[in-house]
């Protein structure tokens, strides 16, 4: 870790792994009791089984956490070397964190609009989308009055 201007810096040996490792994370933290200590929450959030696996992928691609990287690292070439390495400084790293959990809410909240679980508009006012549950009951009413 080096530091530029107060600010660390990291140096970013495997993208594809870290990027990786970031979005396992955020999925696993997502409702997660953050009152426990570092350790034992890094355990828990990195240990996911095969059915946590299948949702991450159906809720938060890597593909997509891959792109949203792109805009939080920033490529360094040594002059004499002409090595590159990647780095990203604390605040984008944590920037890119709050990006993609909020790509993670984005992303499960459109799943259950798709399937019927939640409704949702824009709202001009609020400059925003807003959801609501669907009232089930109104609909089951209208459907008797079909048949």
């Amino acid at each position: 870790m080096e530091e530029r201007n107060g600010d660390a810096i990291y140096i970013i040996e495997d993208l594809s792994m870290f990027v990786d490792s970031v979005r396992k994370i955020v999925y696993s933290a997502f409702g997660s009791d953050v009152s426990k200590d570092e350790d034992s929450i890094f355990e828990e959030l990195t240990d996911l089984d095969e059915s946590d696996i299948e949702e991450m992928e159906s809720v938060l691609s890597k593909a997509e956490c891959m792109t949203i990287s792109k805009s939080h690292i920033q490529f360094q070439k040594n002059k004499k070397t002409k090595k590159q390495r990647i780095v990203m400084t604390n605040n984008n790293f944590n920037a890119f964190i709050e990006a993609v959990n909020a790509r993670l809410v984005s992303n499960l909240l459109a799943s259950l609009v798709k399937k019927g679980l939640i409704e949702s508009a824009y709202d001009p006012e609020e400059d925003d989308f807003i959801f609501w549950t669907p009232n089930t009951k109104k609909i089951d009413e209208d459907d008797e009055e079909d048949t």
